[in-house]
C-alpha cells in the first residue's frame, strides 16, 4: 500500500531487485577473487568508480592494488 502497487507489481519489483543485488554480488566476489577490475565491475554495473568504491566501503572489502601497480603507476608517470 505504501508504494501504490498492486501485488504481481511489487512482486516483480522486489524480483528485479533481488536479481540486481545478487549481480552486485557475484560481480563483488569476482573481484575479490581478482576475476575481474575495478572499471570492469563499474561497466557492468552502471557506476562511477567513486560509487564502486562507496560499495566496497560498505561490503568491508578493500582495493585489489598491489605496490606492482603502484610502481607500474609511476612509471607511466615519469
Amino acid at each position: 500500500q505504501e508504494l501504490k502497487l498492486d501485488r504481481s507489481a511489487y512482486l516483480r519489483e522486489v524480483l528485479r531487485k533481488g536479481f540486481s543485488m545478487d549481480k552486485q554480488d557475484r560481480l563483488l566476489e569476482k573481484y575479490n577473487r581478482r576475476e575481474l577490475s575495478q572499471m570492469e565491475v563499474c561497466e557492468a554495473l552502471g557506476w562511477s568508480p567513486w560509487e564502486f568504491l562507496a560499495q566496497l566501503k560498505a561490503e568491508n572489502l578493500h582495493l585489489n592494488v598491489d605496490l606492482e601497480d603502484w610502481l607500474d603507476a609511476a612509471a607511466l608517470e615519469g
